[in-house]
């Protein structure tokens, strides 16, 4: 049986001082990739604003206080050779940065930061996000393979929050406010629903402290697996 130390992977784990669960794939002179995970997928919108979630990461992506655009977001991390990439699903959202030189992790860990902690949320860029995502559902309902997924969710997971679309619908789309956006912000990227994971060149100790240095968001209680399913439908 293949383990993490047939291919050169020591497998390290701490807490920070917030709370959060840190755990480190470290594997010496190789990229690194870092993950913020967050238990803020689709599952959580509320009722009426389904697509919530997936709006949020289009919004942190957008644009942060020190990179005012998406391309400018993107222009710094590539300088590094490294990438930038976000994700909703049914039950996490997650930040994602890569870099390919160790020795510029700290950069990734900048990127990271500047998305999850300053997002501009800017009134023009909601409506352009927002036109984004009517387009992407547009093109799902347009894909036959892409729609029978949903149904075959949609039947599978029926009566259940899991049921619904990720994306929303029309109309939850355009319903959703800067004002919701940001709520959801507050509400759901807080230390208890985060995990950070990170992959490659970096030691434990040197994740540690730029994490402590940098992506401690608010406090909150954790929040496990058991809370989700004690949620009512």
């Amino acid at each position: 049986m293949m383990a993490l130390r047939s291919f050169g992977v020591s497998r390290r784990e701490t807490v920070l001082s917030n709370g959060v669960r840190l755990v480190v794939f470290e594997r010496p002179g190789q990229p690194v990739y870092l993950q913020a995970a967050f238990l803020a997928g689709s599952r959580f919108d509320p009722v009426g604003r389904e697509g919530l979630a997936h709006f949020l990461e289009h919004m942190l992506v957008a644009g942060t206080k020190n990179f005012p655009s998406k391309d400018k977001l993107a222009a710094f991390i590539e300088q590094f050779g490294g990438e930038f990439s976000a994700f909703t699903g049914s039950e996490v959202l997650s930040i994602n940065t890569a870099i390919g030189d160790p020795t510029d992790f700290k950069q990734a860990v900048r990127v990271l930061s500047e998305a999850i902690k300053y997002p501009l949320m800017a009134p023009k860029t909601v409506e352009t996000a927002r036109g984004s995502i009517l387009r992407e559902l547009g093109d799902k309902k347009s894909n036959p393979e892409r729609m029978l997924w949903e149904v075959w969710r949609r039947l599978f997971f029926q009566g259940t929050k899991v049921g619904r679309s990720t994306l929303g619908t029309d109309v939850t789309i355009n319903s959703i406010s800067r004002d919701d956006i940001i709520r959801f912000q507050s509400d759901m990227l807080v230390s208890g629903r985060l995990a950070l994971v990170v992959a490659g060149g970096v030691t434990l100790n040197q994740a540690q402290d730029l994490a402590e240095a940098n992506l401690l968001v608010g406090n909150s209680e954790r929040f496990t697996l058991e809370e989700i399913y004690r949620t009512p439908l």
